[in-house]
């Protein structure tokens, strides 16, 4: 992906510059531009696919640029860095098909979120290269990768990406089209972290300045490790959002006999034994016991209210599908059968 930076301040363009180098997005060419009439030359000549433009500038300023660009060419998108004083003006360039603002003093964290957003909405673009094959095996490492990660797995997750360090040595394929991968790599971890867990951070990109496919995947295992120490740190909050989801679920289907811990795992995009571990840590209980004993619980109450349906039946439609297991755990919990408990109700009703 080609990005063009447009400021009249040499420092500006430098830090800019700086931040999209560390962002470790898949950025093939960067080219500058003093003010909004060089910028044009530079577009003639370079076709960038982005443009990160300061509004104010002499000779032509941003939103003079922003002008321009939409009627030549609208394909390309537009950024327009703006202090809090000019952000009135600037948003005059929104009729011009601007994309996204950052503000001064401009951030790490804010060039990340707006890549993200040309990412998101043009991956075509700079994948075209990445054939279907390519791009449907990271993408089956990358979701190895979380659950592994999310599971707090150090060990297999170094084994996934040796084995796709090998892989790429099977293949034989060259040192840039690895570092290509990688980048859509990095593009699809965050872009499923943000998309599926709501899990952002502010653990710094994988470095591009990797000389060998070693290094290069020594750097993404650190960046991983980074990851997994940030998620250790604010681990309960985020499985609370996943543990509530999930007690939801069962609420809801508890009366479907194929809810089990794999399909719970499987819809909230994560391991089988990291949301047993979580669960357990949050609900003070195994995620097959709480199903079991939610079953049951529905179960004695369906007993309280329906006098007529047989208790087999209330046992296969409330998610059991073995009626002697239904009969002994529910006297090993009630201290009495289903049946005696329902004689029980009745009695006390008249």
């Amino acid at each position: 992906m080609k990005l063009l930076i447009v400021d009249d301040e040499v420092v500006i363009r430098q830090g800019v510059q700086t931040l999209l180098e560390k962002s470790g997005f898949p950025i093939t060419s960067l080219s500058e531009a003093k003010n909004g009439k060089e910028a044009l030359r530079c577009i003639k000549n370079q076709l960038p696919d982005i443009v990160i433009t300061d509004i104010r500038m002499p000779v032509m300023d941003g939103l003079e640029l922003s002008k321009r660009l939409s009627s030549i060419h609208s394909d390309i998108e537009l950024v327009i860095l703006t202090g809090y004083a000019d952000f009135q003006y600037a948003q005059a360039a929104v009729k011009y098909g601007v994309l996204d603002y950052i503000l001064k003093p401009i951030s790490q964290e804010s060039i990340n979120d707006t890549m993200m957003k040309v990412l998101l909405k043009h991956s075509s673009r700079w994948s075209d290269d990445i054939n279907s094959k390519w791009m449907a095996e990271i993408n089956k490492i990358v979701s190895h990768i979380i659950k592994e990660l999310l599971a707090e797995n150090k060990l297999e997750m170094k084994q996934i990406l040796d084995q796709w360090k090998a892989y790429c040595f099977h293949h034989q394929l060259s040192f840039i089209k690895i570092k290509k991968l990688m980048g859509y790599f990095h593009f699809l971890f965050k872009t499923k972290m943000i998309t599926y867990y709501n899990h952002k951070t502010d653990v710094e990109t994988p470095s591009n300045n990797a000389f060998s496919i070693d290094d290069l995947f020594a750097d993404y295992y650190e960046y991983l490790l980074k990851q997994l120490n940030h998620i250790q740190q604010n681990r309960i909050p985020r499985s609370s959002i996943i543990i509530q989801q999930v007690v939801s679920e069962i609420h809801h289907n508890f009366a479907d006999q194929g809810l089990n811990i794999k399909r719970l795992a499987e819809q909230s995009n994560i391991s089988n034994s990291y949301l047993s571990k979580i669960f357990r840590e949050t609900m003070n209980v195994p995620i097959t016991q709480y199903i079991s004993e939610y079953r049951l619980e529905m179960a004695r109450e369906r007993l309280e209210s329906d006098k007529e349906t047989k208790i087999i039946d209330i046992c296969f439609a409330c998610g059991f599908n073995d009626y002697p297991y239904f009969s002994k755990f529910f006297k090993r919990t009630y201290g009495v059968s289903p049946l005696q408990y329902r004689e029980k109700v009745r009695c006390q009703i008249s």
